[in-house]
């Protein structure tokens, strides 16, 4: 039994690469064996050695001195302060293969010793075991005429540790697998903790019966130096190596004549060597398939990539049976189970684990360390540590590899592997907090430790690496975006540099810039291309008016910023944010003395609006007006009037909407602004049908066309069609109603402004029904009963009621129930059916 006051000695070195040495002794302690002491107990010493000879030599004389029954372990690593415990891990493992009067050393020491030592010592082979959960090392037997004799293949004793099961990626398998049936080489790529590893040893067992003569699994992370990776190679195949000959001739001649799978996991830090081997086995070995794992491609002519993916993960405000289903939340419960076998998936924790397992990207090996804190956190308490996942996540048993013991130490391994341009690139974008293109990469973060030309390569590298993801952001150009684990990873690395605030500054000034690109997009004949790109990029734009507003900063840039993209918050109908931030920015000390926040109570007016929050549109109507005359500005008073007219509309005070719409106008003519005139004219001719002012709506639409084609918005020309078509519907002529909204519903669509939509089919179907044509009206107010319900409720109240006479006379005139309309002819109307329907005929 071991002293549990053992006894160690620090090395003298913080790191670097040595060899240890541990000597196992039951009666008599064994005396001082060279080297560095490390450790002592009751029944075991173990020594560092710098070179490895030294160290088998020492290990075999003083097992060969030993009169009792003595044994040794050796294996070669690197040790530091925080490396030690799982090198004496792997020691104790080792050595737990050997019996008395045995040496047992491990496959990357015999690859160092193997030419100094061969004309003194044999060494056959044991086999392979796993010497800590995930890592395996190859064990060879020392045979020396001095030891001992002993059997010469020792029967290798199972681990006792508890394997973890291997849960999920049922797709993943399924599609590695179809491709080994297509490809001769396949790379699995992906980021440390990933889960590449445990993918590819359950693929093994699945696959292996697919190939005549079986498949070998292969651990890279143990071959410290690329010279080595051959002899590695060699000796685990057992392929048979003439004199003369190199290592690739001795593999291909051994492989060549194989149906076999050869698989190379960890193979990021030896990717340049591996390339040549695999080369060249796959030249001249035909049967021969490579699978290789590693954080990037290998870049090979037929190389078939599969880039794996966190898992999938649930959204909170999804129903806790459902939230059951998903593989990274069924791993969260089995690895906590593992620590507390009552733990239970519940309806109280499911929304927590969800928020958990999203948070952290999917990633297993984050997720089995945070289900490991169970054993005294709530999964809500987990979620609380988050933002402090580096400190959270630790490997409290240390069973796991050394890369794996921390989330920080996984992220780092590939960190490490990347060159120096590519690290710069990765902590810079930490900034980011959106979809990132290589030009907003660029304008960002070049200087002159990064100059221009290396930003691609980099950003390529980050992209091969998996340090970025690409984004399903739409729009034109290709984005790629930081998962929260490697943003909050590359921030802290930012601050450990002192690069935070430089960046930081340019990352806000490159806010502000594109903000006014936003609001001359947004007001251009792109408008569907510019709200794309705002929606990748908002969350930079938001973090920036935040930081101003919330800690004191410049009131006037986050007066500037939201307002360049209050059109962004309408047309794509983002309205509680949109009033979250108009709350945040109205009420900061710092914006209260700039002229143009009357503009941001306005945008509040329209959000409260829409959110039928019609006492807080009243009350930012109120102050909009209150701060307008006190600046005594006739454009704020001006607008500020356009709002009372927008309020009136919206609660059908016609009378009243039209007389503050005819003031704003008044002064919007007089000073040429013609934006605001633009959007005036096309309000005004809203409000005047419903007074029977059809001629003077006609006239106020025809005083906006040529500032429509001059504006060329095209969302805003889709609602001055939408009124035209309100005014032809209004004179019966329902040709030119439907052509009208021809024009108007792609846009709409285009733009998912979903109120344009749903007006655009209420008055698709009035047309119809005008001409006959019920069957067709009816599709139409049914068409995906689900999404037309929803639109209804964005209806006025005098809309609603003319709408629901237009239900009740189709169902009396098509004897069905009203959203059985959706089902006619046996088919649903999506908005693309319904917008090629209008083109039909609209071209007649």
């Amino acid at each position: 039994m071991e002293n549990p006051q053992s006894q160690r000695t620090p090395p003298s070195r913080d790191q670097g690469i040595a060899t240890f040495v541990l000597v196992g002794f039951r009666r008599k302690p064994a005396a001082d064996i060279g080297g560095e002491p490390v450790q002592a107990t009751k029944s075991e010493l173990t020594a560092r050695f710098a070179l490895p000879s030294q160290a088998v030599r020492a290990a075999v004389a003083a097992v060969a001195a030993a009169t009792d029954d003595r044994y040794a372990a050796i294996t070669t690593g690197e040790y530091g302060p925080d490396t030690l415990d799982s090198l004496m891990e792997r020691l104790k493992a080792i050595n737990a293969v050997g019996q008395p009067g045995q040496v047992v050393v491990s496959l990357g020491t015999l690859e160092m010793v193997r030419t100094s030592l061969s004309s003194e010592l044999e060494f056959s082979d044991l086999g392979t075991i796993e010497v800590l959960p995930g890592h395996f090392e190859r064990l060879f037997l020392v045979a020396n005429e001095a030891l001992r004799s002993a059997p010469a293949r020792p029967v290798i004793r199972p681990d006792n540790r508890r394997s973890t099961t291997f849960l999920g990626r049922a797709r993943e398998l399924e599609e590695l697998r179809r491709q080994l049936d297509l490809s001769r080489i396949v790379s699995v790529t992906g980021p440390s903790g990933i889960g590449k590893s445990a993918l590819l040893q359950r693929l093994i067992t699945e696959v292996e019966g697919d190939f005549t003569d079986g498949a070998t699994l292969i651990d890279l992370s143990q071959v410290s130096q690329p010279a080595l990776l051959g002899p590695m190679l060699v000796r685990l195949l057992n392929a048979p190596k003439l004199p003369g000959e190199d290592h690739i001739e001795a593999l291909i001649a051994y492989l060549r004549p194989r149906q076999t799978l050869l698989v190379l996991d960890n193979a990021e830090h030896l990717l340049a060597e591996v390339r040549r081997f695999v080369t060249a086995l796959s030249d001249s070995c035909n049967e021969l398939a490579l699978l290789v794992g590693s954080h990037r491609p290998l870049r090979v002519a037929g190389e078939w990539r599969y880039r794996l993916e966190g898992m999938d993960t649930p959204t909170i405000a999804e129903d806790w049976r459902a939230i059951a289903e998903y593989d990274s939340v069924s791993l969260f419960v089995d690895r906590a189970q593992m620590v507390d076998p009552k733990f239970r998936l519940t309806p109280e924790n499911a929304t927590a684990i969800a928020a958990v397992c999203l948070r952290l990207d999917g990633i297993p090996l984050a997720i089995e360390l945070a289900a490991a804190k169970t054993q005294v956190l709530s999964p809500r308490q987990i979620l609380d540590r988050l933002d402090d996942r580096f400190l959270l996540l630790r490997d409290a048993d240390g069973s796991r590899p050394e890369r794996q013991k921390t989330l920080e130490t996984t992220v780092d391994w590939g960190y490490q592997h990347l060159r120096p341009e590519a690290r710069t690139l990765l902590r810079r974008l930490a900034v980011f907090q959106g979809a990132i293109t290589i030009e907003q990469a660029t304008e960002v973060c070049v200087d002159a430790m990064l100059p221009q030309d290396l930003v691609l390569p980099a950003f390529e590298e980050l992209v091969e690496a998996s340090m970025l993801a690409t984004s399903s952001a739409r729009g034109p150009e290709k984005r790629f975006t930081l998962t929260e684990t490697i943003r909050l990873y590359a921030h802290a690395r930012l601050k450990a540099e002192k690069e935070e605030g430089v960046f930081a500054l340019r990352h806000r000034d490159w806010c502000l810039r594109f903000a006014g690109e936003i609001a001359a997009g947004l007001s251009g004949p792109f408008q569907v291309e510019w709200l794309d790109r705002l929606d990748a990029s908002y969350e930079d734009l938001r973090t920036v008016i935040e930081r101003n507003v919330l800690r004191g900063g410049e009131g006037l840039l986050a007066v500037q910023m939201t307002l360049a993209i209050h059109q962004f918050y309408l047309l794509r109908h983002y309205l509680a944010e949109g009033l979250r931030v108009v709350d945040m920015v109205a009420s900061a000390k710092t914006c209260q003395e700039v002229p143009a926040l009357y503009r941001v109570f306005n945008l509040g007016v329209h959000l409260a609006d829409f959110l039928g929050d019609r006492e807080a549109s009243r009350l930012y109507a109120l102050r909009s007006v209150s701060f307008a005359r006190r600046s005594s500005n006739p454009s704020a008073i001006a607008a500020a009037r356009a709002m009372l007219a927008h309020r009136a509309l919206e609660v059908r005070k016609y009378v009243r909407a039209r007389r503050h719409y005819l003031a704003a106008i008044k002064v919007f003519r007089a000073q040429g602004n013609e934006p605001f005139l633009l959007r005036s004219l096309v309000s005004l001719s809203s409000a005047e049908p419903y007074l029977g002012l059809l001629q003077e709506a006609r006239e106020h639409l025809l005083e906006a066309e040529p500032l429509i084609e001059r504006a060329r918005e095209p969302v805003l020309k889709a609602y001055f069609h939408q009124n035209i078509a309100h005014i032809e519907l209004a004179e019966n002529r329902p040709l030119e109603a439907l052509a009208n909204v021809s024009r108007a519903f792609p846009i709409f669509v285009a733009a998912q402004e979903s109120n344009g939509m749903a007006t655009c089919m209420r008055n698709a179907a009035y047309a119809f029904e005008m001409l006959a044509l019920q069957r067709i009206a009816a599709q139409l107010v049914g068409a995906n009963s689900n999404f037309g319900a929803r639109l209804e409720k964005q209806m006025r109240l005098d809309e609603e009621e003319r709408f629901e006479r237009l239900v009740s006379r189709l169902t009396d005139a098509l004897g069905v129930e009203r959203y059985a309309f959706a089902t006619l002819e046996g088919t649903e109307m999506s908005p693309e059916a319904i917008t090629e329907l209008l083109e039909a005929v609209h071209s007649g």
